[in-house]
């Protein structure tokens, strides 16, 4: 069956071995992900968004991998099929594989339809894949085309409205100021947070994204306020002991989910 654009269900899988299916309603094949080692994987298969709104085509895969306790090799190779979610019709597109919100390759799908990559497995990684390449990274010390800086606070405050893509938050003890700019997807991540804490994220209207402020992998003492966040698959994404942090007065609406929390997130303040 096709996918239902009402339904809040989320394809995703969360198992240990080394062979990985994930059946996807959009597409008559599922996603299939093997690994030369043991591992964890949690999958998740995003639809396309499009005004807000989803589709019956990918959008992102994205997967939260980890080493087990029997696993004594540090490197992994991972090989994918069922890319063919991003293209229903037609014929392939460029995709974009990222880890910890940094490009690792562009997707290169061979004749029988397969993506292969070697994967450290020395500690726990979060990837994804996506049709979108734009990635801004924010906490360098500098003003950019996107913002201006002052030095004194640490604050970053936007000045472009509409943009599209991923901003990386690369400091901790930061603050960014969206200035009621517009930030629109179309699909991946709005703002991504790995392991940073005491950022604050204000005054930013998101929409179209399948995630629109994602805090991951021990992201804590984070503040989230007085955001719109919309149109998006999920509005706000914890997960991975992202823990302590307060998400106060924002406007979260008309998302699949609105907040979305995964695997040991405590003491959060919503």
């Amino acid at each position: 069956g096709r996918f239902d654009p009402d339904s809040s269900s989320l394809p995703s899988l969360d198992s240990t071995g080394k062979e990985f299916v994930l059946k996807v309603p959009y597409s008559p094949d599922p996603i299939k992900i093997t690994s030369s080692q043991d591992v964890h994987i949690y999958i998740e298969a995003y639809p396309k968004m499009e005004n807000g709104k989803p589709t019956s085509s990918g959008g992102m895969i994205n997967f939260h991998i980890e080493p087990i306790s029997t696993t004594t090799k540090t490197e992994t190779q991972i090989s994918i099929t069922g890319l063919e979610i991003f293209w229903p019709e037609g014929d392939p597109i460029p995709l974009y594989l990222y880890q910890e919100g940094y490009l690792k390759a562009e997707v290169k799908v061979n004749s029988e339809g397969k993506y292969s990559f070697n994967q450290d497995i020395s500690e726990p990684h979060h990837l994804w894949i996506s049709t979108e390449k734009s990635t801004l990274y924010i906490g360098i010390g500098v003003p950019s085309p996107y913002y201006d800086y002052d030095p004194e606070t640490r604050t970053y405050t936007f000045k472009v409205d509409n943009y599209t893509g991923t901003i990386v938050v690369v400091a901790d003890h930061i603050i960014i100021d969206g200035n009621g700019c517009i930030f629109k997807g179309p699909n991946g991540i709005g703002f991504y947070l790995y392991n940073k804490d005491y950022v604050t994220i204000k005054n930013c209207t998101l929409t179209n994204y399948n995630i629109a402020i994602c805090l991951g992998h021990f992201s804590n003492y984070n503040l989230i306020k007085e955001n719109t966040i919309h149109g998006n698959y999920e509005g706000i994404y914890l997960y991975y002991e992202s823990s302590l942090n307060r998400i106060i007065g924002n406007e979260v609406s008309s998302n699949q989910y609105g907040i979305y929390i995964y695997h040991s997130c405590l003491y959060n303040r919503i």
